[in-house]
C-alpha cells in the first residue's frame, strides 16, 4: 500500500486518479463503493494498493473538511460546509445553499417545524402560509348562526 496525495481526478465511466508520494503516479483506476462517489480535491490524501504494476486508488480522504463526529456516527460532507450528519440523537442537513426534494411525492409522519415562512406555489400567484391563514381567519359568512344540535333534531 503507498499513501499519497491526490494531484488531480478526472471522473468517466472509469474514474482516473493522478499523485504524488513516494512514487508518482497518474490516470489510474479510482475504485469507490458502490452508491458512493466523490471526486477528491487536488491535496486529499489518498491509499493506493499496488499488485505489480498495477496500481489502484481505493480510498480517499481530506482532513481539511472532515467534520468531528461522535463514535457510532456517519457523515456526508464536502468542501463547501454541506452535510448529511446521521447523529445518535436525529439527521442533520447542513447546506449554506438550498437543499432540493425532487419527488413527486412526500409523506412526513410526524410535525414539521418551519424556522422561516412557507410559500405555496402550486396556483399562479404564490402565497405565504400566514397570508393564506390571515385570509382564512379574516373570512366570515353572513346569514344566520348555525342551527344548534336540539334544532336539528
Amino acid at each position: 500500500m503507498i499513501r499519497a496525495i491526490v494531484t488531480s481526478c478526472v471522473e468517466g465511466v472509469i474514474k482516473r486518479l493522478s499523485a504524488m508520494g513516494m512514487i508518482g503516479i497518474s490516470n489510474r483506476e479510482y475504485l469507490q463503493h458502490y452508491g458512493f462517489t466523490s471526486i477528491p480535491k487536488p491535496g486529499a490524501e489518498v491509499i493506493l494498493v499496488a499488485d505489480g504494476n498495477h496500481i489502484v486508488a481505493i480510498a480517499s480522504d481530506d482532513r481539511r473538511y472532515r467534520l468531528a463526529i461522535s463514535e457510532g456516527e456517519v457523515a456526508l460532507y464536502d468542501d463547501r460546509g454541506q452535510a448529511v450528519h446521521l447523529t445518535s440523537t436525529g439527521i442533520v442537513m447542513t447546506s449554506p445553499f438550498k437543499v432540493t426534494i425532487d419527488t413527486p411525492l412526500l409523506i412526513v409522519t410526524g410535525e414539521i417545524t418551519a424556522g422561516g415562512e412557507i410559500v405555496h406555489l402550486a396556483d399562479t400567484t404564490p402565497q405565504s402560509m400566514s397570508g393564506m391563514i390571515g385570509k382564512y381567519n379574516g373570512h366570515k359568512h353572513g346569514g344566520s348562526t348555525p342551527p344548534t344540535s336540539s334544532e336539528r333534531m
